[in-house]
């Protein structure tokens, strides 16, 4: 399940009184819900010609919607993970992450992704302008 929205107002108020009702006593809480952070990519695919290229680029975009889907709430977003989401694809060879930046609720343009970091929202979604680009191993 994937959500890309802040809470309703409502939502929120109902959520707060959960989490006051199910907290050890003494214990002070602050809820809070946000949009999503947008992460976009740049990636190239190197992929074995004997998988059909349109497979190759269903299974991609399965494995990054699983990826994507998948992060712990508060989660960290790692490179690493990422390319090992897209290497885990039957018909993928090998993948190079070109770029990858990520634009919390609360900054007002995109960074680039280092090795790790912290989601702001504690989840993300893709934006619509993210690149991949699919290789057969052989033209390369």
């Amino acid at each position: 399940m994937q959500f890309s929205s802040a809470l309703t107002a409502d939502e929120l108020h109902n959520f707060t009184g959960y989490v006051d009702s199910i907290k050890f006593a003494g214990i002070e809480t602050v809820t809070v819900s946000t949009n999503a952070d947008q992460v976009r990519y740049n990636v190239e695919v190197y992929y074995d010609p004997a998988v059909p290229v349109t497979t190759v680029r269903e299974r991609v975009t399965e494995a990054l919607d699983a990826f994507r889907n998948e992060q712990d709430f508060n989660a960290m977003l790692y490179r690493q993970k990422f390319v090992a989401a897209i290497l885990a694809v039957a018909g993928v060879v090998t993948a190079d992450l070109k770029g990858m930046e990520r634009k919390g609720t609360s900054m007002s343009g995109f960074l680039p992704v280092g090795v790790v970091d912290e989601l702001e929202a504690g989840y993300f979604d893709y934006t619509d302008d993210c690149t991949l680009t699919l290789t057969s191993i052989n033209a390369s």
